[in-house]
């Protein structure tokens, strides 16, 4: 299983975990919503989602590579 998710759409994966912590910890609606929808439009801006949407038109296994810009990665650093 672990080789199966690492094998995974990461970048996705990463932006589900943010979703689940906001809505574990303060259980807004509205905040989770609106993060939801950033993150939609987020991971649509990266390799994997053309990638994925690619393989889904050619019906093939996409190969995800964890692709994105150093501005989403400074999202998840903080920084």
């Amino acid at each position: 299983m672990a080789s199966r998710l690492a094998a995974g759409p990461t970048v996705a994966y990463r932006y589900m975990k943010v979703n689940l912590n906001l809505a574990l910890s303060s259980g807004d609606l509205n905040d989770g919503m609106d993060l939801e929808a950033t993150h939609h439009v987020r991971r649509g801006q990266t390799e994997d989602h053309r990638n994925a949407t690619k393989a889904f038109v050619e019906k093939r296994e996409p190969v995800f590579k964890d692709r994105w810009s150093a501005l989403r990665l400074s999202y998840f650093s903080g920084t």
